[in-house]
């Protein structure tokens, strides 16, 4: 079998690092199931919808600022509606007549609210705008308060910006390094899992790229030892977008800490469904902001709502029950 992960410990046996690797792959295959229970019933989580109404919000009370952000910034139109972006706006079912600049710009303002509004949420449609706005919008409206918040936002905002260390994502520790790429690889697989025999396991989505496939890990990182030490999977080192998303959820989302748990949970799922990240590049990123996350472990970050669906619908428990069980120890980067 290939190998896709290397050991620090050079005097370990080909069996141990067989052994090893295995276990690595059960996890990327545990941690693609779990992702999908989100992806799949998006109904179950108050708080993106409570996300998308603070957004919803934002851009009501700033709808001209929002059009001419999006008129100038290339880059929003960009991530929101190019086929390598995972979560990408339709646009097929609004009007395909040619357009001037203006009447697009009303056209995927128009898409964006829609998606926000809708009950029948697609939640990596939803969690892409989330990610959109807080990085490209938020900083740039004149009025960054809601009307009947309890918080100034900006205030927030601020103060979330020192709640991750100046040099998280340092190249140097991030735990990755980029591949040499000529054109863009597109692909339908949803999770992280390697393995192409229980990749289609997990059934397909839409085209998109993968973190996975123009990344290559830093396996001479300490971020990447110390993660396959508990066997737990890498793909393109600690996760800028987790940032991105509880910035915003600090800011204008008002969130109670199990809100944020569900919220990262959901943020983390949508990571892990497109082929982005790991579920501990996610969380060592979350611990900042508070998220109990143990290295090696997974249940102190399963919100209550997850827990509750496994044992109604006897899904993951039976299949993966050592998962369930709190394994680590040390909780990462204490």
């Amino acid at each position: 079998m290939k190998l896709e992960y290397t050991f620090f410990n050079s005097a370990v046996s080909n069996k141990e690092t067989v052994i090893k690797e295995i276990k690595l792959t059960h996890h990327e295959y545990f941690e693609s199931k779990l992702a999908a229970i989100a992806i799949d019933n998006p109904q179950l989580f108050t708080s993106v919808r409570k996300m998308s109404n603070a957004i919803l919000g934002l851009i009501h009370q700033n709808y001209d600022s929002v059009f001419r952000l999006i008129e100038s910034d290339k880059r929003i139109t960009e991530e929101l509606l190019n086929e390598k972006y995972f979560g990408r706006l339709d646009l097929s079912t609004c009007n395909n007549q040619p357009q001037a600049k203006e009447q697009s710009v009303g056209v995927l303002l128009e898409k964006i609210i829609s998606t926000l509004e809708n009950q029948q949420v697609d939640l990596t449609q939803v969690l892409q705008i989330h990610a959109a706005f807080c990085y490209r919008i938020y900083l740039n409206l004149p009025n960054k308060i809601l009307p009947n918040s309890k918080l100034d936002s900006l205030a927030c905002y601020n103060a979330a910006r020192h709640t991750f260390p100046n040099d998280l994502f340092n190249p140097e520790k991030r735990g990755r390094f980029s591949k040499a790429i000529n054109e863009p690889v597109l692909s339908t697989a949803r999770g992280i899992v390697r393995n192409k025999a229980r990749s289609k396991m997990l059934g397909e989505g839409t085209f998109h790229q993968r973190a996975l496939d123009i990344f290559e890990l830093d396996k001479s990182s300490l971020f990447y030892h110390l993660a396959i030490k508990e066997n737990m999977p890498c793909i393109a080192g600690l996760s800028s977008h987790t940032k991105t998303f509880i910035h915003g959820a600090l800011s204008y989302g008002e969130f109670s800490q199990e809100e944020l748990l569900e919220y990262v949970f959901c943020c983390a799922s949508f990571l892990i469904t497109g082929g982005n990240h790991s579920f501990h590049e996610v969380m060592s990123v979350a611990s900042f902001a508070g998220i109990p996350y143990i290295q090696g472990s997974y249940i102190e970050c399963l919100p209550q709502v997850v827990l509750d669906y496994c044992n109604e619908n006897l899904v993951l428990r039976d299949e993966f029950p050592e998962m369930f069980e709190r394994r680590g120890s040390v909780a990462v980067f204490s």
